[in-house]
Formats: structure tokens, C-alpha cells, sequence
């Protein structure tokens, strides 16, 4: 039976045990721990093995919403498209060039920075070097 907006509400992991699935239908369920958290996931098969794709946390990701998100991966799964792979391979294109280690780097160097850090390989209570702040 599918859950509801008042049972993912309240819901709790029992006392003794670390985390239930509570299933919503059509493999997608609430995974819920014993600390607290609340977080869906759904489980499907393709190429012949199990596997399992995260939506997020609730309440960040309603019931609605994580329903959708199921239905989207499911279509996937009726194009034979991975919906696992087709999200590793979006946050490959949305990764900007600016966020790269070396053009970040690039610019703090630029900025002249590194400048007010100089290099002290003498320690008095530390087991190795200290940087310092001039």
C-alpha cells in the first residue's frame, strides 16, 4: 500500500534496530534510521543486476516530489537508459570550469595571496612544520 504524507510524517525507526524500509510501491521506499533520518530510495533492476538510486532527504524531498523523481528514473528504465548513469553523466556537464582545482588555484596565486604565508620548518610544541599568517 502507498504511504502518505502523515505516515512519512510520523514515522519512526523502532527501538533495537538501526533502519526499516517503509515501501511506497514500484520499488521506490523510505529508508529510516535510527538517528533520525529520513531518506528515499529506490530500488530497480537493470542489466540483469539490482541497484539502488538516492532522491535525498525528507522533508528537503516531499512524497510528491520523490514519487516523481521514481516515475522520471522509471521512464528511463523503459528507454533501457541506466538512470543511475544518466545522472553521473549530467553532473559531469554541469560541473563548471570555474569550480576546477588548478583555474581556483590559479587565481589565488594571481591574487597574490600565498604572499602573506611564509614557511617555518622550526616547531616548539608541534610534531611538524608550522605555517604562518604574516
Amino acid at each position: 500500500m502507498a504511504l502518505t504524507a502523515m505516515e512519512v510524517k510520523k514515522i519512526v525507526c523502532p527501538e533495537g534496530k538501526k533502519k526499516i524500509k517503509k515501501s511506497d510501491g514500484n520499488g521506490l521506499y523510505l529508508l529510516v534510521k535510527s538517528n533520525g533520518s529520513k531518506l528515499w530510495r529506490m530500488r530497480y533492476r537493470y542489466a540483469g543486476k539490482y541497484q539502488e538510486l538516492a532522491f535525498g532527504q525528507y522533508p528537503t524531498i516531499p512524497l510528491l516530489k520523490a514519487r516523481e523523481l521514481a516515475e522520471n528514473a522509471r521512464a528511463l528504465l523503459v528507454q533501457g537508459i541506466s538512470p543511475a548513469a544518466e545522472r553521473r553523466a549530467r553532473k559531469q556537464v554541469t560541473d563548471t570550469p570555474e569550480r576546477m582545482f588548478s583555474v581556483v588555484a590559479l587565481a589565488w596565486w594571481e591574487s597574490g595571496s600565498h604572499r602573506f604565508l611564509s614557511y617555518s620548518p622550526h616547531t616548539t610544541h608541534h610534531a611538524g612544520p608550522q605555517w604562518a599568517v604574516h
